[in-house]
């Protein structure tokens, strides 16, 4: 059975049986994400043409530090845009909570590439070496949950084992707020 609650129309709430499953989606690049894809393998095939043709011209008798770092700096730039062309393709999942008598168990999904600097769900540099995360947390472990302020962004943490792990990382604030309330709703 889904339920919509009016003040989180972003986060769907499934209760089937004892289990209640939390999902936020992420936002789909859909078609664009194909384009950027290209874009970057033909921008990382131009990069490899250049390392070839400076390396090429080098003259190994009198190796110039400058020719050395531009070959290193090139070869660099082919993998980093093999790599924003691979994590354009991966598929976006969900992000998904499921709330049992034991516990929750907390699925991070996979976010988009975030391309840009600044304002957004999140900046650049955490999306591009994003690794997804598969915790559980125990029932008692579910009342140790608060939002904090870091950074000028509210950050939504749990504790486990004594240590705090900040979960919906890639989402925006009022969606972090939300999830809050019904984490807590759920816990008591």
């Amino acid at each position: 059975m889904q339920v919509e609650t009016p003040q989180a129309r972003d986060i769907k709430i499934e209760e089937d049986n004892d289990v209640v499953t939390l999902s936020i989606g992420y936002v789909n690049l859909g078609a664009t994400r194909y384009v950027l894809a290209l874009i970057f393998v033909l921008f990382s095939g131009v990069a490899l043409v250049n390392t070839f043709q400076i390396y090429q011209r080098l003259n190994f008798d009198t190796l110039e530090f400058s020719f050395l770092l531009g070959v290193i700096s090139i070869i660099t730039l082919f993998f980093i845009l093999l790599k924003m062309a691979h994590m354009l393709l991966t598929k976006v999942t969900d992000l998904t909570i499921k709330i049992t008598d034991n516990g929750l168990t907390y699925d991070s999904g996979i976010p988009p590439l975030f391309i840009g600097f600044g304002s957004g769900y999140f900046d650049f540099w955490k999306s591009f070496f994003f690794k997804r995360q598969h915790i559980e947390f125990y029932s008692s472990e579910m009342k140790a949950i608060y939002l904090e302020e870091k950074k000028s962004q509210i950050c939504l943490v749990m504790m486990k084992r004594g240590k705090e792990i900040e979960i919906a990382k890639y989402t925006t604030d009022q969606q972090k707020k939300d999830l809050y309330q019904f984490l807590k709703k759920y816990s008591q």
